[in-house]
């Protein structure tokens, strides 16, 4: 049912348009998807073969993430809960960072994709990691990659 009415909602907003008091942040939009392996905060090694979701970006920004997944729960789990942690592993084209994040919202995506589109937000990230991520997105902004 919840995933209807965010659906719902999600078109509403199209109509009489988004009066959320959120603030937005620069997005790019990507030409080439990366690749995001997502885990429960809690869930130990999970990266190295528990129970994930595996999907793919649609946009980035310094502080999150659009991402298109297959489903919204891991191990019957919703992600979507301002309470639950989670870690996502993005594979860059220099590497793959590691970030904990919450996902804030989901939608159904437009067009002819499938599966659900999942806003996250960055909460942690690892210096080093943190230094490549925002050296893939500077370069977004100037085009290189």
């Amino acid at each position: 049912m919840a995933i209807k009415f965010e659906s719902l909602t999600a078109r509403l907003r199209r109509f009489v348009g988004d009066r959320r008091a959120a603030p937005r942040y620069p997005v790019t939009h990507l030409e080439k998807a990366l690749v995001v392996h997502i885990t429960l905060g809690d869930g130990g090694d999970a990266m190295r073969g528990g129970a994930r979701l595996v999907g793919y970006t649609r946009d980035v920004s310094e502080t999150g993430l659009g991402v298109v997944l297959p489903d919204v729960r891991i191990g019957g789990r919703l992600i979507v809960n301002p309470e639950r942690a989670l870690r996502l592993l993005v594979g860059l084209p220099t590497g793959a960072v590691e970030m904990t994040a919450t996902a804030v919202r989901y939608a159904e995506p437009e067009g002819d994709e499938s599966g659900y589109l999942v806003g996250v937000h960055i909460n942690e990230m690892p210096k080093a990691h943190r230094a490549l991520y925002l050296k893939f997105i500077n370069s977004l902004a100037v085009g290189e990659m």
